[in-house]
């Protein structure tokens, strides 16, 4: 009988050491998978290929039989649940950005010294830095407000989907704004305490909205988009939608977390982590200000700090993205879509800006620039949550430089190999929970929440996956057919390649997730070959 060589390769190679140093084939062996067929020994009339694997000492000896299982339709199940905006009838997954006209602190002029008229201070950048963005993969564009101009901001090709806006098509041509695809009417201070009586307005609200009657009839609303088009009402959900409160503090608790999540059918939820403490204890304001706010710690601490030391006092705020995007996806209706804001910006910039311009600012915290590997942590964590799109919170207020680290971003997510073939994929049934997986964190819980996906089109498998936290995981992924190949997607390069972290045996992938990491794995099944002619 003959088999692929590509078929050997991805059992005996892995058992037998026939690797190269990285973990993948070698070479020449890889060419021969790719050029034809080699003969393998024994009987494998059943379908499946018989693999060996040598056993230690004291364990019987000789070779035991591993039964390779090919890839088939019948064992590749998947679970459509994942809720999408539509647009035009496919599904859309939001790459976005907070995107505005105005110009840029330019981080370095002093306090009192910025003057907008003179132009000190300040960057004209953000029309570039938004079309640069858009070429790097960014769809969609969250407006608050138009001026003179924000037709030359939206002038790129494709157009940006964006957030319908009471003056969309009144400014200037509505063939020259975004595509609207949603509307989003309510934020934080709808959570300005529980309100029953808010929650059935919100209701209610939303009941007009789908209906187009009332403050949304075309009468008071003309230029609103038919419900085909713009038929998701969002709103602005905080880390107080974690939902678990005792109904004392400022975390709702689970039940009117989850009144507020099934009063419309989408949320868009933001936590904000990557922050220093801004407040000395020992400067007598400082200590009021500390305490109002509820730091715990010195001035000066920041996220790294708090990461290094697996702060106690600090340990929410490593997934508390992850916790908030599956709070609004469990406590939402079965229906809603849930996107999730990524923190775009600098709370430290933010604050000097202010400094610069004689403004008061009330920030709660200080700090600088998220790293890439923070905002991948967060994304990979809020996907497998079920999140199907994110928007970064403060992309119209950062330099050019910190803008590259989400250029880097948009390249990984927007890249042909994992748009539509990680993010529009359904959710694959490899038999367990893969929400909770590794080793138990503080919670009791496991510490990587993943979700594996399936493309169809290219018969390939994607695990996303992220380890929020102080410790790294090791996480096993079970699969219904034996495993030809796993790659790890570099964010750098946007490329799925080799990664000696990854290992494999028949039908389980298994990655050790660094600290506080996220990570896409491509899993090759195991294809029956052809039969030879």
């Amino acid at each position: 009988m003959r088999l692929s060589a590509l078929a050997i390769l991805a059992v005996s190679l892995s058992c037998c050491g026939g690797t190269s140093g990285d973990g993948t084939a070698p070479a020449d062996a890889l060419a021969e998978a790719v050029d034809g067929t080699a003969d393998v020994v024994g009987d494998a009339a059943d379908g499946a290929m018989a693999e060996t694997s040598d056993l230690g000492p004291g364990d019987g000896g000789g070779d035991v039989a591993v039964e390779s299982t090919f890839w088939s339709p019948e064992a590749t199940k998947v679970i459509d649940d994942l809720q999408f905006v539509k647009v035009e009838g496919k599904p859309f997954f939001a790459l976005g950005l907070h995107v505005s006209t105005g110009s840029v602190y330019d981080g370095v002029t002093g306090p009192g010294e910025c003057d907008k008229k003179a132009g000190k201070g300040y960057l004209d950048i953000n029309i570039d830095k938004t079309h640069e963005a858009a070429g790097h993969g960014a769809n969609f564009a969250f407006l608050w407000g138009y001026d003179d101009e924000t037709q030359v901001l939206l002038g790129v090709e494709p157009r940006f989907k964006g957030r319908f806006h009471h003056q969309y098509g009144k400014v200037f041509a509505a063939d020259d704004d975004v595509v609207p695809i949603l509307l989003n009417e309510h934020g934080e201070v709808d959570l300005d305490g529980f309100d029953p009586a808010k929650v059935v307005e919100m209701e209610a609200e939303f009941a007009d909205f789908m209906a187009r009657t009332g403050k949304y009839s075309t009468d008071n609303m003309p230029n609103l988009p038919p419900v085909e088009q713009v038929g998701h009402m969002a709103w602005h959900p905080t880390f107080r939608m974690i939902g678990e409160g005792d109904g004392k503090g400022e975390m709702l608790t689970a039940e009117q977390a989850t009144a507020l999540a099934k009063t419309m059918n989408m949320m868009i939820g933001d936590t904000y982590t990557y922050v220093e403490n801004r407040f000395d204890w020992n400067d007598p304001a400082g200590a009021i200000m500390a305490a109002g706010t509820g730091q715990k710690g010195d001035i000066g601490e920041g996220y790294d700090d708090w990461l290094a030391a697996d702060d106690p006092d600090h340990r929410s705020m490593f997934d508390s993205g992850f916790k908030l995007a599956d709070s609004l996806r469990t406590k939402g209706n079965p229906e809603a879509v849930v996107w999730m804001w990524l923190q775009g910006y600098s709370f430290g910039d933010s604050i000097k800006k202010s400094e610069c311009e004689g403004k008061p600012d009330d920030s709660w915290a200080t700090g600088g620039f998220p790293p890439l590997t923070y905002l991948v942590k967060e994304a990979c964590s809020m996907i497998a949550a079920g999140s199907t799109g994110f928007i970064f919170f403060g992309f119209s207020y950062i330099r050019k430089e910190q803008a590259e680290v989400i250029y880097t971003f948009l390249r990984a997510f927007s890249a042909e190999d994992v748009y539509e073939p990680v993010l529009l994929s359904p959710r694959l049934d490899v038999g367990v929970d893969t929400l909770f997986l590794g080793e138990e964190g503080y919670d009791g819980k496991g510490r990587v929440h993943a979700i594996v996906k399936w493309h169809e089109a290219s018969r390939t498998a994607f695990i996303v996956g992220a380890n929020p936290g102080a410790r790294e995981t090791l996480a096993e992924f079970p699969f219904p057919w034996s495993i030809a190949k796993a790659e790890l997607l570099d964010w750098e390069t946007a490329a799925f390649e080799p990664s000696t972290a990854l290992t494999s045996t028949d039908k389980v992938v298994s990655y050790t997730f660094p600290v506080d990491s996220g990570a896409i794995i491509r899993v090759l099944p195991l294809v029956e070959p052809e039969p030879a002619d």
